[in-house]
């Protein structure tokens, strides 16, 4: 096992609960890379990193709304049905419980990378060098693609995503585009604007009940991620503060990915060969983003 390995190992135990290996993690996964080069797209490019480097989400400046189509046809109109071969550009896997699909509340589906429109989605440049950009480093696709529907009802219950929280401080970076449109009127997802600069106290990160929710309404300017079907939203989610805003009789359908700079690879899935040749002919930034899903 390398150190790396050991790292990572000790980071899935007990390290994300210590402050100093937090440090040390920061100094060398996070850090910008000095041998990093930057990519020079254009101007409205430059415009949305500044934006994600200065708020901690962006709106991007493409709409996606044929693919949210294509998603909300293949997997919520009808049945989704299992397909556990990860090899298989139709792997379907229910993550959801039996229980959770009968309420009618929620569903969580994962889904292949290797479905063409969705592979075609993460690999496109613009999407991955934000990313990368963000960082001043590479970065690396963390897990399979999620599509989930929450619905919420009249006399709801909390739920852990209804209060501030930040996904382990280790600058994890998400993906949400919504697969339908999303008004402050639905039930949707707010973002502390800049509270991915500040140093959070390490008992905020780990426990979300620590603080009131009314103390970063306070401090910061909040970012409603709300918008048009196929409208794609990137955040910093493990340093900045987020929650879920629920409205009662209101759906949300999106779908969502994580990223990080390869540091933590809680959820690793496999994929193999078939994903090692569809990024074969790809730039190096692109294609190093799907390694950690292959070996």
């Amino acid at each position: 096992m390398t150190v790396v390995q050991r790292l990572q190992q000790y980071h899935t135990t007990l390290g994300v609960k210590s402050r100093v290996y937090r440090s040390v993690i920061s100094i060398i996964f996070l850090s910008s890379n000095p041998l990093y080069r930057r990519t020079v797209l254009d101007s409205n490019y430059e415009r949305m990193l500044e934006r994600f480097k200065v708020n901690g989400v962006v709106e991007f400046d493409e709409n996606f709304a044929e693919m949210a189509d294509v998603l909300v046809d293949s997997f919520f109109e009808k049945p989704a049905v299992e397909n556990l071969d990860l090899s298989s550009p139709s792997y379907v896997k229910n993550l959801h419980s039996p229980a959770e699909l009968a309420s009618g509340l929620a569903s969580w589906i994962e889904i292949s990378i290797l479905n063409p429109i969705v592979f075609k989605f993460f690999a496109n440049p613009r999407v991955v060098n934000l990313v990368t950009d963000y960082y001043g480093r590479q970065a690396y696709y963390r897990n399979l693609p999620v599509l989930s529907e929450t619905s919420v009802r009249e006399n709801y219950e909390h739920d852990a995503t209804y209060k501030f929280h930040v996904d382990y401080g280790l600058k994890q970076v998400s993906f949400m585009l919504l697969l339908s449109d999303v008004t402050v009127k639905d039930t949707h997802m707010i973002y502390a604007k800049g509270s991915q600069l500040r140093t959070l106290p390490n008992k905020m990160v780990q426990d979300r009940n620590s603080f009131p929710d009314s103390a970063v309404f306070e401090k910061f300017e909040m970012e409603h991620v709300v918008g048009k079907k196929g409208t794609l939203f990137i955040f910093d989610a493990g340093n900045g503060l987020h929650r879920a805003m629920p409205v009662p009789g209101t759906r949300r359908r999106i779908l969502h990915m994580n990223l990080t700079t390869g540091h933590y690879m809680l959820i690793r899935k496999k994929i193999g060969e078939p994903l090692r040749e569809a990024i074969r002919s790809m730039p190096p930034k692109i294609s190093r983003a799907f390694k950690r899903l292959i070996d």
